[in-house]
């Protein structure tokens, strides 16, 4: 299910946890997931999305960051044995203007923030290296400043040592797939960025990157996406250059949505879809049936806090 919101207060909610008489959705096949925009704006800025592995990776890490160059060492081991034959080094930057030298270098298609960070609800600022004793305060949307017409496909913001919510910020990247989370406890946040990059790179034709947050992410993850269909294309060696297809369908039904809820309600089960189908009901924030949707979603309850 996928909720077309420009409101704070709703992209905050922690979605993945909601549970209906103590099932909790995603053990059954559901997947949540925001959009950005008011309604009107269009819902999907990318049709087809074919993320091509491997690929370059830049890891975002200011020294401030706990532990953040183990984390960099753990990551270039769970990318070793998924793309054996990719030589590349695994790139990691600390401040501005090794950002802006790396991307120079070579565009990456996966982009990792792990750090501090601070959020007004609005806008998200990531906290990075500058001259000693200072901070390098950067608004995340000046990332994208950077890249221009030649964005990544996907971002992971893993934002840890402060409980900041990026809440609707991150939509303003306009980016195919955007995940965040925020942890105190940093060395469960790396932990759960770990296996979700496992997932991703190492799953079956089956693996929805959303579901995979689900099962790995931690309570806060959030996944803002705008795109049709994504195929993920992996052709190392070891893989025989199969190509891994996981088609992604978002259906626009904002009309049916009082049905889909009512449906929604009467069991835990995905709609008439089976597994990790990915199908996505999207919903407008403002339509007529959103104070259903909210309600709704306050019956289901959650695991670690209420709606």
């Amino acid at each position: 299910m996928r909720l077309q919101t420009d409101t704070p207060a709703l992209a905050g909610l922690p979605w993945a946890d909601t549970a209906w008489e103590g099932n909790v959705l995603r053990d059954h096949g559901w997947t949540f997931e925001l959009i950005g925009g008011s309604v009107g704006a269009t819902l999907l800025e990318f049709d087809d999305i074919t993320l091509r592995t491997p690929c370059p990776v830049l890891l975002i890490a200011p020294s401030a960051a706990p532990d953040a160059d183990l984390h960099h060492r753990a990551l270039e081991e769970r990318l070793k044995p998924a793309w054996p034959f990719y030589h590349e080094p695994f790139m990691r930057v600390r401040d501005w203007a090794g950002f802006e030298q790396a991307w120079q270098r070579r565009r990456a298609r996966i982009i990792y923030y792990y750090g501090p960070a601070d959020s007004d609800g609005t806008t998200l600022t990531l906290l990075l290296d500058d001259a000693p004793g200072r901070i390098d305060r950067r608004p995340v949307t000046a990332l994208a400043q950077v890249w221009g017409a030649t964005p990544p496909q996907l971002m992971f913001c893993n934002i840890v040592g402060t409980p900041v919510a990026p809440n609707t910020a991150l939509a303003d990247l306009h980016l195919p797939l955007v995940i965040s989370q925020y942890g105190v406890e940093a060395r469960q946040a790396r932990q759960a960025a770990l296996e979700w990059l496992h997932a991703l790179l190492e799953g079956d034709e089956a693996t929805d990157p959303v579901w995979a947050l689900h099962q790995h992410g931690l309570s806060t993850a959030v996944a803002w996406g705008a795109y049709g269909h994504l195929a993920p294309s992996c052709s190392t060696a070891t893989r025989g250059s199969k190509v891994m297809s996981a088609p992604m369908s978002r259906s626009i039904s904002t009309s049916a949505t009082v049905a889909l809820l009512y449906r929604f309600a009467m069991s835990p089960e995905p709609l008439g879809l089976a597994g990790r189908s990915a199908t996505r009901h999207n919903l407008a924030s403002d339509d007529t049936s959103m104070t259903c949707l909210v309600k709704s979603a306050a019956c289901f309850g959650c695991t670690r806090r209420g709606l």
